[in-house]
């Protein structure tokens, strides 16, 4: 839910992965989506999103063995 420029609003709650977060923002639907649930059902998720919205992650060196998306 949007409250207007000086009030920031947030969605959260079944909402789908994929393009349904981007849609809401991008609709003015909310100003965040909150992807908690989604992060404790595959911690691996905002990876794969990315991914699937063509966006470049950066890793941290130390961490770029571990890259598998």
């Amino acid at each position: 839910m949007s409250c207007g420029p000086a009030v920031p609003g947030c969605g959260l709650g079944l909402i789908a992965p994929g393009g349904g977060p981007a849609a809401i923002v991008a609709n003015g639907r909310a100003d965040i989506v909150l992807i908690g649930r989604a992060m404790l059902a595959e911690p691996a998720w905002p990876l794969r999103a990315a991914k699937a919205l063509g966006a470049k992650v950066d890793w941290p060196v130390r961490y770029e063995r571990a890259n598998f998306v």
